[in-house]
C-alpha cells in the first residue's frame, strides 16, 4: 500500500475538484474530512488543521466547493484521497438545492404546518415498524420497546431497504402496506446514522407523500439528531434517533403503575371518607330520633293511610250515584202528587191538555242522562284522585322506609349500648368486664366485655 501511495504521489501533479459537500467533520485534532460528490463518483477529502486555520471558511454538507491539492493514498484504509491545500466556495450543490426545491413546495401545500399533525396514541395496543431488518435501528426500537413496557406489546415489522435513493420507493410502499392492513396504532419509520447518500431516500418526494397520506400516526427517527430529513418534517412527531422514536411511541411501564396506585390510593381514602361520613350521619340519626320515633311516624303514616282509604271507599262513585237517583225520586213523586190534586179541580179535558204539557217524562229521562253522565265523570275524577293519592302515599312510605335505622340493622349491622344505656362508639367507651345491650334486628343480646383492642 505504501508503493501504491508513492505512485500516486508521484505521478500526480497538484489538481482542482469541484464536488458537493457530504460527510463533513471535524474531529478535536482539529483536521477537517468531508467528500466531494457529483452525479457519477465522490471523492474522500482531507484538509489538515493548518490549511483550515488560513482559510476561514464556512460551509455545511450540500455546499459546492472548489478544492485544490495532492491525490494520495490513506494505507490503514486502502482509500484513496484527496490532501486539500486550498477552499474556495462554488454555491449550493445540486442536492441540496433539490431538497430545497421540494422542502419549499411542501411548505407551500401546508404538508409541514403543525395544524395537521395528530397526536401519538398515548397507550397503543399494536405498533409498526418500518426499517432495515439488519440494521442497528431495528435492535435499538426492540430494547427500547422491551426496556420501556416489557410484554404485551404487538409489533409489526415491514423489512426495507433503507441506504440509498433506489429505496425510496419500498418504503413508500411499506408505509402505505402498514396503516392500510397492519393494524397497528402507530407507525415508527426509523433509520440508523449515515452519510447523506444513505439517508437520501427519506429526502424524496415519494416517501413524503407516503407518511403524509398516513390515517395512521408516525413517529419518526432517521439518523442522528442533526440531520433532519423531509420525512422528519412530515411526520406527526419527529424523534432524534430510532431509540427516540421507541420512547415517543411507548411510555415507560413502571411510572404508569405507579401513577395507578396513587389514583388507586386516592379513590381507596375516599371510598372510606365517604364510608365513615355516612356511618356518622347514621349514628346522628339514631341519637336525634331513636327507633321508637321512627317506628311511631311508621305507625302514624299506616293508619293515616288505612284512613283515607276507608273514606275513598265511602264517597265511591256508586254511592253517589244511588244518592243521585234516590234524590231524583223524590222529586218525581211530588211533582206526580202535584199533578194529581190539579187536576181534581179542573175538568177532564183541560187536565188532561195540562197534563200532556207538563208530563215530567221527557224531562226526568233528560234529567236520568245527565245524571248518568255526571256520575260517570265523578266516578272516573275520584278513580284518578285515588290512584294519585296511592301513589304518593306509596312514596312517602318509601322514603320513611329508606331512612328508617331498621334498614341497616336488616343488612347485618347492630347497635351496641351499655347497661345505662348509652351508645359504644369506640373500644375505648368500654372495659372488661362491662355489660353491653347489642341491639340486632330482631331481639336483643345481653353480652359482657372480656377483651378490648383499640385501633
Amino acid at each position: 500500500m505504501h508503493q501504491v501511495r508513492a505512485c500516486l504521489e508521484d505521478n500526480f501533479l497538484p489538481i482542482f475538484v469541484r464536488g458537493e459537500v457530504a460527510n463533513r467533520s471535524r474531529p478535536r485534532s482539529g483536521h477537517l474530512y468531508l467528500t466531494l460528490r457529483d452525479g457519477q463518483s465522490s471523492l474522500r477529502v482531507v484538509v489538515f488543521a493548518s490549511v483550515v486555520e488560513r482559510s476561514p471558511l464556512e460551509f455545511q454538507n450540500g455546499d459546492e466547493l472548489h478544492v485544490w491539492g495532492r491525490i494520495t493514498a490513506y494505507p490503514r484504509s486502502g482509500d484513496v484521497q484527496l490532501v486539500a491545500d486550498r477552499l474556495e466556495p462554488a454555491g449550493a450543490g445540486a442536492w441540496r438545492e433539490q431538497k430545497e426545491r421540494l422542502r419549499k413546495r411542501f411548505q407551500a401545500e401546508g404538508c409541514f404546518d403543525p395544524a395537521r399533525k395528530r397526536p401519538i396514541p398515548f397507550l397503543p395496543r399494536s405498533i409498526g415498524v418500518v426499517t432495515s431488518p439488519t440494521g442497528a435501528a431495528i435492535r435499538d426500537v426492540f430494547s427500547t420497546l422491551d426496556r420501556r413496557f416489557g410484554g404485551g406489546l404487538r409489533i409489526v415489522v415491514a423489512p426495507v431497504k433503507v441506504n440509498g435513493l433506489d429505496a425510496a420507493p419500498g418504503i413508500a410502499e411499506a408505509l402505505r402496506d402498514l396503516d392500510r392492513v397492519g393494524g397497528c396504532d402507530v407507525i415508527l419509520l426509523v433509520r440508523g446514522g449515515g452519510s447523506q447518500e444513505d439517508l437520501a431516500a427519506f429526502d424524496t418526494e415519494p416517501v413524503v407523500r407516503a407518511v403524509l397520506h398516513c390515517t395512521t400516526p408516525v413517529v419518526c427517527g432517521v439518523g442522528h439528531e442533526t440531520d433532519v430529513s423531509l420525512a422528519d418534517l412530515a411526520a406527526d412527531r419527529r424523534a432524534p434517533t430510532p431509540t427516540g422514536a421507541a420512547e415517543v411511541a411507548i411510555p415507560v411501564k413502571r411510572e404508569l403503575e405507579a401513577v395507578l396506585r396513587r389514583a388507586e390510593g386516592r379513590l381507596h381514602a375516599a371510598a372510606l371518607g365517604r364510608v365513615r361520613d355516612l356511618r356518622q350521619r347514621l349514628e346522628h340519626a339514631a341519637r336525634a330520633h331513636g327507633l321508637r320515633v321512627v317506628r311511631l311516624r311508621l305507625g302514624q303514616a299506616r293508619q293515616r293511610l288505612a284512613d283515607r282509604a276507608q273514606r275513598l271507599e265511602q264517597a265511591s262513585p256508586h254511592t253517589l250515584l244511588a244518592r243521585r237517583r234516590e234524590e231524583l225520586t223524590r222529586a218525581q213523586d211530588a211533582l206526580e202528587r202535584a199533578l194529581r190534586e190539579r187536576l181534581d179541580r179542573r175538568p177532564l179535558d183541560d187536565a188532561a191538555r195540562h197534563l200532556a204539557r207538563l208530563h215530567p217524562g221527557p224531562r226526568v229521562q233528560q234529567a236520568r242522562l245527565d245524571t248518568e253522565a255526571r256520575a260517570q265523570r265523578l266516578e272516573e275524577l275520584l278513580r284518578r284522585q285515588l290512584a294519585e293519592r296511592t301513589r304518593r302515599l306509596a312514596g312517602h312510605t318509601e322514603r320513611l322506609e329508606g331512612l328508617s335505622p331498621l334498614k341497616v340493622l336488616a343488612r347485618g349491622y347492630s347497635l351496641t349500648t351499655t347497661e345505662a344505656g348509652a351508645l359504644v362508639r369506640r373500644a375505648a367507651d368500654v372495659q372488661v368486664g362491662d355489660a353491653l345491650r347489642v341491639r340486632l334486628q330482631e331481639g336483643e343480646l345481653s353480652a359482657e366485655v372480656r377483651e378490648v383492642r383499640e385501633g
